[in-house]
C-alpha cells in the first residue's frame, strides 16, 4: 500500500487521534520507512520541484497538522530538547538523538555522542515499550530499537478509598464539586 494510502488508514483510527504530536511524528516516519541517507544522496543536487506539488500543498484550509505531517522531523523533539532529560522517556529521547544525527548531520553536535550513548546504555539496561521494537523492525533509520530488550510493564495496583458520600453533590454547586474533585485528585494517575 502506497505511503499516504497508509497515512489516511492509520489517522482514521481512534487510537491515532490519542497520540501526541511527537508520537505521530514517530508514526508518520515509521510509516514513511526512512532509510539513512546514503552519501550519494547527500552530495547530489536536489531535483526540480514539481509545480503541481507545490501548488497542492497551498491549498486553502490545509492545517497545521497537515503541514507537519509531511515533514514528520519537525514533530519530534529537536536534538537541542531531546538531550534535555525532561523531554521524555529514554526511548524517545534516543529516537530523536537518532533521527536527527543521520538526517541533519551539519546541524550534529558531537557533545552530543555521549548523551546518545547513554541513552543506549539505558535502553539496554531498562528495555523499550515493545512499540518501539515494532517500529525498529520497520524503519531503518531506528533499526537498533529492534534488537533492545522489552521493557517489562508493570501494573501499579492500590486500594483507594474514596468517601462517595462526597459524590453526590449538585451540578448548580461549584464548591460542592470542587471539595469533591480535591478530595480524589490524590488518586487520578492519568487521563
Amino acid at each position: 500500500m502506497p505511503e499516504i494510502r497508509r497515512r489516511a488508514e492509520v489517522a482514521r483510527t481512534p487510537e491515532f487521534k490519542l497520540l501526541n504530536e511527537q508520537m505521530r511524528g514517530f508514526l508518520f516516519i515509521g510509516l514513511a520507512e526512512l532509510e539513512v541517507p546514503s552519501e550519494d544522496e547527500e552530495g547530489s543536487t536536489p531535483s526540480r520541484p514539481n509545480p503541481m506539488a507545490s501548488r497542492n500543498r497551498r491549498r486553502r484550509g490545509q492545517s497545521a497538522k497537515a503541514k507537519n505531517a509531511s515533514n514528520p522531523v519537525s514533530m519530534i523533539p529537536s536534538a537541542q530538547e531531546a538531550i534535555l532529560p525532561i523531554t521524555g522517556s529514554a526511548a524517545l529521547r534516543l529516537a530523536s538523538l537518532l533521527v536527527h544525527k543521520q538526517l541533519n548531520k551539519d546541524e550534529w553536535d558531537d557533545d552530543w555522542n555521549k548523551t546518545e550513548t547513554d541513552l543506549r546504555n539505558e535502553c539496554l539496561e531498562t528495555g523499550v515499550h515493545h512499540a518501539w521494537i515494532s517500529l525498529g523492525e520497520k524503519t531503518p533509520l531506528l533499526a537498533q530499537f529492534a534488537a533492545f530488550p522489552k521493557a517489562k510493564v508493570s501494573k501499579k495496583s492500590k486500594k483507594v478509598n474514596i468517601d462517595l458520600n462526597l459524590a453526590k453533590i449538585s451540578g448548580d454547586n461549584p464548591t460542592e464539586l470542587l471539595k469533591f474533585i480535591e478530595s480524589v485528585e490524590e488518586f487520578i494517575e492519568d487521563p
